[in-house]
């Protein structure tokens, strides 16, 4: 959670664990020549920026496909702060990592574990899990196939809530699956995933008007076309396999 949005959960403000507050200076890594120099800087001036995964392909569990043949994942470059590129500036000449790199292996187990613990309380257990494997032991490959773009969408008439959390059923022939919508950031409209954590027996309460048949994920990419702009070549800044390079 850290690695992946630490610096933009800083920047809207939202709580830490243990009732830690955020430091008054963020320190950024600026590498000039051979040398690397930590540059201090306020949160007003943190240049924060994080990897998006978009996942356009459904839980693979639900086309019967192996764990990951085939399979790709889209990434996007966002920031929360509409001066990034002017932020950058003020950390002087150098390079900067655009954004905090992660595991995706973690990043999967991470949605599971969310997803699992949700279906599991608010069924109170009345499930035939099928990942709770993955939460005990940190098998983190083998959960991608329980994981995929958001085939279900939010609920209408409801308002955007920092993070979503949505119980629902999919029905694929004569299975029926026990799944959660994961939408974290979903006020940013962050992507949101689908994630099968099990599958209904004959104690398992149904989520009213929330079954769904097997569908295919609405681009996220699509929908965020008319929100990207090409980044001009005079402000000095170059991306390159995930840097920023600050002439």
């Amino acid at each position: 959670m850290s690695a992946a949005y630490g610096d933009t959960r800083a920047i809207f403000g939202m709580r830490r664990g243990n009732k830690r507050k955020w430091p008054s200076h963020f320190s950024v890594s600026v590498k000039r020549g051979d040398d690397t120099h930590i540059v201090p800087v306020t949160e007003e001036d943190l240049p924060t920026a994080n990897w998006l995964v978009i996942l356009n392909h459904r839980p693979p569990l639900l086309d019967n496909k192996p764990a990951l043949n085939g399979l790709k994942v889209d990434l996007a470059l966002w920031s929360p702060s509409g001066d990034y590129l002017q932020r950058l500036q003020k950390v002087g000449p150098g390079i900067v990592d655009a954004a905090k790199t992660f595991n995706f292996d973690d990043f999967f187990r991470f949605l599971n574990k969310i997803a699992y613990s949700f279906a599991h309380a608010t069924l109170r257990g009345q499930l035939n899990p099928l990942t709770n494997t993955f939460v005990y032991r940190d098998q983190g490959k083998r959960v991608r196939r329980y994981v995929g773009g958001d085939i279900v969408g939010r609920r209408d008439g409801r308002a955007s809530d920092i993070h979503e959390l949505d119980l629902v059923q999919i029905q694929s022939g004569s299975i029926l699956y026990i799944a959660v919508r994961v939408h974290l950031f979903a006020f940013a409209d962050f992507p949101a995933y689908v994630v099968i954590v099990g599958t209904a027996n004959d104690l398992t309460m149904a989520p009213e008007g929330a079954t769904y048949p097997v569908g295919l994920p609405e681009r996220w990419i699509d929908r965020h076309l008319d929100q990207t702009s090409a980044i001009s070549p005079n402000t000095g800044v170059r991306f390159h396999l995930g840097q920023v390079r600050q002439r």
